[in-house]
């Protein structure tokens, strides 16, 4: 067996792995708080094998693969201003937190880009409703523009009517997982607590913290490499047809 010919394959499939990462975070950037994966490889002990005539202690051959592993990045993002009243920015730890009304599930998200429903309830754009300290936050519509200030209490005129309801993780990137739409889930049995160390910026939203030209320029280096180990297939491939050829001729 030529391990080399398999090294190189899973370094391939690894590759691979990596690239579809990268194109996810090129195709989301565009996002509002999207967090981007980042990628490590490490190589993974599969063993050894026994070299021909030799003993177990001097001739055996280290067989390692390469594995990869993503992780989300949750450092902050640009924050840019809108002007938009509805637009909300987090400076700092924490989430904001958004229910689905048909199932009651729960998300959490960075991105603050939000709507008043014909309801009166503050909402996503996929109709998630935001949540306050006391449930759904509910407005009146008769009642004026909603502000918040940077502790998250909004209002309408000088009547208080909720603060959002915002959360932190110790480690977000081990108790939250990336979920459709630029939300995060919690793993189960995982709890956060209160965000204490946030402000909230009315009129601003988080850009993602993906850089498509970074991206880019990642891109292209996996491409490279991915290019060097096909190559390097190719000639174990036929080094090993051409050992076959020679030894294997008959006189």
């Amino acid at each position: 067996m030529d391990i080399g010919l398999y090294q190189s394959a899973s370094a391939l499939d690894g590759l691979q792995q990596y690239q579809n990462i990268i194109s996810s975070n090129i195709a989301a950037s565009h996002v509002a708080g999207y967090k981007r994966t980042e990628i490590s490889f490490e190589a993974i002990q599969a063993g050894e094998m026994s070299a021909p005539n030799s003993d177990k202690i001097h001739g055996s051959i280290p067989a390692s693969f390469a594995s990869i592993r993503g992780q989300l990045n949750f450092s902050q993002g640009e924050i840019r201003q809108t002007n938009n009243p509805m637009d909300f920015a987090l400076s700092g730890d924490g989430f904001m937190v958004v229910e689905n009304p048909a199932d009651e599930q729960v998300k959490y998200t960075r991105n603050g880009h939000f709507y008043i429903s014909p309801e009166g309830t503050i909402v996503d754009s996929q109709g998630w409703e935001l949540q306050g300290e006391a449930g759904s936050i509910k407005t009146n519509p008769t009642a004026g523009p909603v502000t918040v200030d940077v502790n998250g209490q909004l209002f309408q005129g000088e009547t208080s009517i909720d603060a959002f309801k915002m959360v932190a993780f110790e480690t977000p990137h081990e108790k939250l997982t990336k979920a459709e739409g630029g939300f995060f889930i919690k793993e189960e049995g995982e709890e956060g607590e209160k965000a204490t160390e946030v402000k909230v910026m009315q009129g601003f939203l988080e850009q993602g913290n993906a850089k498509p030209i970074r991206e880019m320029v990642d891109m292209i280096r996996v491409s490279r490499a991915y290019e060097m180990n096909r190559k390097v297939i190719q000639e174990l491939d036929g080094m090993m047809g051409r050992a076959i050829s020679t030894l294997g001729q008959t006189r």
